[in-house]
């Protein structure tokens, strides 16, 4: 069986003022994922080193949703993913995302590296090179175009796949209704999450779940 092995790192956390306080709020951001999202992972998000946390997915219908919650958590603080599709060699952990071993684990250390090295914040390995090639040219291009948004958009873009209405959204960010519709509206908002949901289309279908699709 294949699995989605997640594994967020903070970005030149070394460099970061107040390490101690940063280091409180990552721990409280992956608990915060840990509970929400539990019944999508088969290991739950689990901090393994000061500056990471790891997690493993049976499926990926809520991996933005996972991804976004840690960024809304740490605004001031900017995460890099790695994604490792594969199989687990060892025995299952349950409880936390640790003392595991295997493919998934290995691909998603090697995405890390890779999206270290690019400066990109989303990479991902797998066994199918071409499939690979094509998920990290949708991950770069949400990257690239991500960058330019401001945090107001990216605020929206978090309540607006919670679910919440954009009278809602408009109160929490200070906005007027309008201005929220605007945004929605324009091409790069859609375009971001239509490339979200073929991403997590494409990373389901890989590892043998064509039948459930991201929202």
């Amino acid at each position: 069986m294949k699995y989605l092995a997640v594994i967020g790192d903070i970005i030149n956390s070394r460099k970061l003022a107040n390490r101690a306080k940063m280091q409180k709020e990552f721990e409280s951001a992956v608990d915060m994922v840990r509970e929400e999202y539990r019944n999508s992972c088969v290991s739950p998000a689990t901090v393994t080193i000061g500056d990471e946390f790891q997690a493993l997915l049976k499926n990926s219908s809520e991996l933005f949703d996972l991804l976004y919650q840690m960024d809304h958590s740490l605004q001031r603080v900017p995460l890099r993913y790695g994604l490792g599709i594969g199989t687990i060699d060892t025995e299952i952990n349950y409880m936390a995302a640790i003392g595991m071993d295997g493919p998934a684990f290995h691909n998603a250390r090697a995405a890390v590296e890779f999206a270290r090295k690019t400066k990109m914040r989303y990479a991902i390995r797998c066994s199918d090179s071409l499939a690979e090639a094509r998920l990290n040219i949708m991950f770069n291009w949400l990257d690239v175009t991500m960058k330019k948004w401001t945090v107001d958009k990216h605020v929206i873009l978090f309540y607006f796949k919670k679910g919440f209405k954009q009278t809602e959204i408009a109160e929490m960010v200070r906005m007027s209704q309008p201005a929220i519709s605007q945004h929605i509206n324009t091409p790069s908002f859609k375009l971001v999450i239509q490339t979200q949901k073929q991403i997590q289309r494409e990373v389901n279908a890989l590892l043998g779940n064509e039948d459930v699709y991201g929202t």
